[in-house]
């Protein structure tokens, strides 16, 4: 697994343990004590996988990492040509803002900090890992009414539930 991934993934453990347990303090109950607790483990397994992954890099030497750096400095040295024309310049338009915003490439990175927290809790009874699951299961599906008819089979149906509505829509624009 790539470190920089797993480190990232890690972060937003270490903040779903934070919300959770902000949440246990104000509320001490046995399903919190138990969501907070496995939420724990899982971060733990996670940063295990993290010490994992460093053993297993071999460090390198910093004369490796001089020779590297030098060597692409000479690379990116163009070579001086004598020539009596003009050198052509090329300009290249700068995109606005709103161009070069890209869709995201996968659900699970298109929803927000707060509505992951929020659809943990309110859809899937504060179980990240089944939500990570749905939603990766979800962005593999080939059309919106593939993942409408997935997500129906996963979380309850209840029109009132403003979660379910938010996920709802996050799907649609995702499926444009």
């Amino acid at each position: 697994m790539d470190i920089q991934r797993l480190v990232a993934e890690i972060e937003l453990d270490v903040q779903d343990v934070r919300f959770l347990s902000d949440a246990f303090v104000r509320n001490p109950d046995e399903v919190g004590r138990r969501v907070l607790k496995r939420s724990v483990e899982h971060a733990q397994g996670r940063l295990a996988e993290l010490l994992s992954a460093l053993e297993t890099v071999q460090a390198k030497s910093p004369v490796t990492e001089a020779t590297k750096e030098v060597k692409l400095v000479e690379v990116r040295m163009p070579e001086l040509q004598e020539t009596a024309e003009e050198p052509e310049i090329n300009i290249t338009p700068v995109p606005i803002l709103a161009e070069r915003i890209k869709p995201a490439v996968d659900l699970k990175r298109s929803i927000s900090l707060n509505d992951t927290f929020r659809f943990s809790f309110e859809l899937f009874d504060g179980d990240t890992e089944r939500m990570n699951t749905v939603l990766q299961r979800l962005s593999e599906q080939p059309s919106l009414d593939d993942a409408l008819v997935l997500l129906s089979q996963e979380v309850q149906i209840d029109p009132e539930n403003e979660a379910l509505a938010d996920l709802q829509e996050l799907l649609t624009k995702y499926f444009q």
